[in-house]
């Protein structure tokens, strides 16, 4: 090898890649072998990957490859790349070269069933981790990563079997930890979930994906001092929560005196509405624009006139500091913060949208959420549900408050679709004030009937968010009665007991 190709190894390998880089640079201006482009172009890659600076590293080990396309080294490398940047047909594609030139690379197999997980090719990656295990039956990596595989098909019992095992070789397997305890608290078992969390802590105290999950356990238990505390970690850890930047400062503590602020919606329409009771907070505040998305718009404008309701897309000159709504909860201190909020908070207005018989009962209802919704599966109810209930009530008027759906509702002489005359949340809330009752999965509307003080029924699985708590106890909304799951996936004791209150309407 020749001495400058020596010295830039010697420098990488004692950790001194930008000299190495260097040097492996002035090379590309030299002729050499083939072999010494694929250890160049191979090691350079390896010194962009160890940066984290991922699509050079690609770029890099994709010229490597050129040279030796069978190389075992380079194929792997660059599927760990690409598997890296979150692009999983590529890394597959990697893998799947790898192995066929090598049957047994492990740690091929390995992270091919973390491909196929991540395709969502579950039964695929199943088989793959198989063949793994027959190839080492040792590794904790593999029996953490099948883990990972049963929590996200929600077989939550044995994503924890291979968790516990893995603890039970290496107590200190932080990663590990952080996933039993998030098993723990998909099963609403959040004491049990937080002892893992703090262990996890304990080893690793700025894990945010840990200190955000913990947050929703505590959250789940009412512990709402300590769980606002920890929320706002929810940006760090690794999910789709975005966090607004602003040219400004950031609200920091409840001192609001005559400031002028900017407070942020987030996340969903239902959190918006239900977070938006904590504005009450900013009475002391010079002035306050409240930023919702469009349809949203009006019905907080009429509801907190006392706020300059806007978009996110306004431009605002005169903002001092900036904050989100969901962390209201937390730099106001709220010690009893539903004792704050006085109902109806929202305002509906006038709206000739419906005509009803009012010698009928009126049930307004929504079956589906956002499809976007990690958890919407769960949530959601198949149609046929409702439809019994409204055959067997033909006493009753249903209409339909279901704005987004692919499954055409049938004709009956007691069901009425709303969905072509729907298109803000003010007409929305407009039908919701006229109807009698509510029933709804866990959506923005049912957020909005509860906002406006509306009789509602929560129709919720039995593994649910933090906001409605590990027993089913509803402290958000005065006027809800929550229904849930008594085991996961099945709604049919859901339905036997709103059907024992459709009794009593």
């Amino acid at each position: 090898m020749k001495k400058e190709l020596c010295q830039a190894l010697n420098f990488q390998n004692n950790n001194a890649l930008n000299e190495a880089l260097t040097l492996y640079q002035e090379q590309l201006h030299f002729e050499h072998s083939s072999w010494e482009w694929m250890f160049i172009y191979g090691n350079m890659a390896n010194i962009f990957f160890t940066n984290n600076e991922i699509p050079q590293a690609i770029e890099w080990y994709q010229k490597a490859l050129y040279y030796e396309n069978k190389n075992q080294k380079i194929l792997f490398n660059l599927g760990v790349a690409y598997l890296k940047n979150e692009s999983f047909d590529e890394a597959k594609t990697y893998f799947l070269e790898l192995i066929a030139i090598n049957p047994r690379h492990y740690t091929g197999f390995l992270n091919l069933a973390i491909c196929y997980k991540n395709l969502k090719e579950y039964q695929t990656a199943f088989d793959t981790f198989s063949k793994a295990l027959c190839l080492n039956a040792h590794d904790m990596d593999l029996y953490y990563n099948l883990g990972n595989l049963y929590l996200t098909v929600e077989n939550f019992s044995y994503a924890l079997k291979n968790y516990l095992y893995v603890l039970k070789h290496d107590k200190k397997y932080v990663k590990a930890l952080y996933s039993a305890g998030l098993c723990y608290h998909k099963i609403l078992k959040n004491k049990l979930a937080i002892r893992y969390f703090d262990h996890a802590l304990s080893l690793e105290p700025f894990y945010y994906d840990c200190l955000f999950a913990k947050s929703l356990a505590l959250l789940q238990l009412g512990d709402y001092a300590h769980g606002w505390e920890l929320y706002h970690y929810r940006f760090e850890a690794k999910n789709s929560l975005k966090k607004a930047k602003y040219n400004v400062p950031l609200l920091q503590n409840h001192d609001v005196k005559n400031k002028i602020i900017l407070v942020q919606g987030e996340q969903g329409y239902g959190d918006t509405i239900q977070f938006s009771r904590f504005l009450n907070a900013f009475q002391e505040a010079k002035k306050v624009y409240f930023a919702v998305r469009e349809p949203l718009k009006e019905l907080m404008q009429n509801s907190f006139q006392q706020c300059v309701v806007c978009t996110h897309e306004d431009i605002l000159d005169d903002v001092e500091y900036f904050v989100s709504l969901m962390d209201l909860p937390r730099i106001f201190k709220h010690k009893d913060m539903f004792a704050t909020t006085t109902f109806p908070y929202l305002v509906s207005s006038p709206c000739n949208t419906i005509s009803l018989n009012k010698t009928k009962m009126s049930v307004g209802f929504c079956w589906e959420g956002n499809v976007e919704h990690s958890n919407n599966h769960n949530r959601s109810i198949p149609l046929s549900y409702f439809i019994d209930l409204i055959q067997e009530h033909k006493n009753i008027i249903f209409y339909s408050l279901q704005k987004y759906t692919q499954e055409k509702l049938p004709i009956m002489d007691n069901l009425v679709d709303l969905s072509s005359v729907i298109t803000d949340f003010t007409i929305t809330a407009s039908c919701v004030e006229k109807l009698d009752y509510i029933v709804s999965i866990d959506s923005a509307l049912i957020h909005l009937s509860g906002a406006l003080n509306k009789k509602s029924f929560l129709l919720l699985p039995k593994y649910c968010e933090f906001r409605w708590g590990e027993k089913g106890k509803n402290n958000w909304y005065e006027s809800m009665t929550i229904i849930r799951q008594s085991r996961q996936g099945n709604w049919d004791n859901v339905f036997l007991e709103l059907r024992n209150n459709f009794l009593t309407f």
